[in-house]
């Protein structure tokens, strides 16, 4: 992908190392390698382009926060209740504009994990 034109540029028949040094080196002209972690595509990158800035493309960097705060939010599960309710009972004892408590905080739920996406993402890798 042209990431600055928004355009495809080509589709390599694999995700081999070989066939990424092979269509870098046809294509002088690459800076900046946009890719997923993929040990291949940086083998590739590394001997096709050398001088070419490797970075973590956009959809890789939010899934892999996506999944850091999610493991981060099950491990804390009981200490944000624990929190939330404690913060529930401090609003609802004290009078907030001369009434007699404040609106009720709404019931923290559990966390539940949301699935993983698969391959699918594969896609979605741009180079």
């Amino acid at each position: 992908m042209d990431l600055e034109a928004h355009r495809v540029v080509d589709l390599l028949p694999d995700r081999e190392a070989e066939t990424f040094v092979t269509w870098l080196k046809t294509h002088p002209g690459v800076k900046i390698i946009s890719r997923d972690r993929a040990g291949a595509y940086a083998d590739g990158a590394r001997r096709g382009a050398p001088h070419a800035i490797q970075v973590a493309d956009r959809f890789h960097l939010l899934l892999n926060l996506r999944t850091a705060l999610q493991k981060l939010f099950e491990r804390k599960q009981e200490s944000l209740q624990r929190l939330a309710a404690e913060e529930q009972a401090a609003r609802l004892s004290v009078p907030t504009n001369g009434s007699a408590a404040a609106s009720p905080v709404p019931e923290v739920l559990p966390l539940t994990p949301s699935p993983t996406p698969g391959q699918e993402s594969a896609a979605q890798t741009s180079l």
